[in-house]
């Protein structure tokens, strides 16, 4: 992003095991931001990341749990897109004004279909707002009428 001010971003987000590969299970969710203006050698910098949370286990939340804890930082980003005045500092007098946009997501195919309420590599359908199950693939190509609503969206990711 060339416009002065302008911070972009990308989120990661994955679950490991805080055991390593050990048969015990206790599941932690870091959500990161990494700022995408920062030269490469930088970016990767642990002094450079931004965590706004850190969901612990001992078990990974399910979609729905996961949206509702990224409520939150979703109205900050909201916030920050439109953009927000630091106070003056001693680099800036007249302070700073910045906007940040998050431009990717960074994580497995897991946490992905979590992060942006896609359906899961296990789903039961073929996309989101597919109203067709699986086993019913011979049912494909004919007409069906379907009104898609967020309720039904929030339904179809909690199965």
């Amino acid at each position: 992003m060339s416009i002065l001010g302008a911070l972009a971003s990308y989120i990661y987000v994955d679950w490991f095991n805080t055991h390593g590969k050990s048969t015990q299970l206790a599941s932690i969710v870091p959500i990161m931001l990494i700022c995408l203006n920062l030269p490469p050698s930088k970016r990767l910098k642990p002094e450079n990341f931004y965590v706004p949370g850190i969901i612990p286990g001992p078990k990974e939340p399910t979609a729905l749990q996961f949206n509702y804890l990224l409520i939150q930082l979703i109205n900050e980003l909201k916030e920050l897109w439109q953009g927000y005045h630091f106070s003056p500092t001693s680099t800036g007098p007249s302070g700073a004004f910045i906007c940040v946009a998050i431009l990717t997501g960074i994580a497995d195919v897991v946490s992905m279909s979590k992060l942006t309420g896609f359906i899961s590599h296990s789903g039961n359908h073929y996309y989101n707002f597919c109203t067709i199950h699986k086993a019913q693939i011979e049912e494909i190509g004919t007409p069906f009428h379907y009104t898609h609503s967020y309720k039904n969206h929030k339904s179809t990711i909690a199965k």
